[in-house]
C-alpha cells in the first residue's frame, strides 16, 4: 500500500511470470475508506513483455467515479491479506494469501514472461490516493502457483 498521484497513469514494476502459470491476475486495492466511496475513480489495464522485450497491452477494466452509489448497490469491499481488515495488505513484496472481495481487477491468460500493470486513480480532488498493487498466478485447475526467484 502506498500514495499515488490522482489523475495520473502509473506503470508497476515488472513481474517475472512463474513457471506452471496459465493465467494470472492483477489488482488495484485500494485502502477501505477509499474504496467504500463512490467518487474513486480507477482505470487499469494489464501489460506484458513480447518476446523482444517490447510492453504490450492485455486486459483492462475500471470503475466510473460518481457521486453516490444506486439504492440497491452494496458498499464495496477493498481486497486484503486474509487475517486483516479489508484494504490491508502486506507493507513487503511477497506472497500472501489474498482476499479479492470489490477491488478493481482483470485476470486473462499468460502471455510472455513478464507482466505489468498501467493504472490512473481519482477521488474528487484528493491529490494522492493509497492503493497496493497485487498480481497472482494461476495453473490450469486456478490453484496458486509460486511466484519463483
Amino acid at each position: 500500500m502506498q500514495p499515488w498521484a490522482a489523475n495520473q497513469v502509473h506503470t508497476s514494476h515488472w513481474v517475472p511470470v512463474p513457471a506452471g502459470c496459465v493465467s494470472v491476475r492483477c489488482t488495484i486495492t485500494p485502502e477501505q475508506a477509499v474504496r467504500g466511496d463512490p467518487r474513486l475513480g480507477c482505470e487499469m489495464r494489464m501489460m506484458y513483455l513480447d518476446p523482444s522485450g517490447n510492453p504490450r497491452l492485455g486486459s483492462g477494466c475500471g470503475v466510473a467515479s460518481r457521486g453516490a452509489f444506486a439504492d440497491d448497490e452494496p458498499t464495496p469491499i477493498s481486497g486484503h491479506e486474509l487475517g486483516s481488515p479489508p484494504g490491508v495488505v502486506p507493507a513487503q513484496a511477497g506472497a500472501f494469501n489474498f482476499l479479492v472481495c470489490d477491488s478493481i481487477g482483470v485476470q486473462q491468460g499468460r502471455k510472455n514472461t513478464q507482466v505489468a500493470v498501467q493504472f490512473s486513480l481519482t477521488f474528487g480532488i484528493a491529490a494522492t490516493i493509497s492503493a497496493a498493487v497485487v498480481f497472482e498466478a494461476f495453473d490450469g485447475d486456478e490453484h496458486p502457483v509460486a511466484w519463483g526467484a
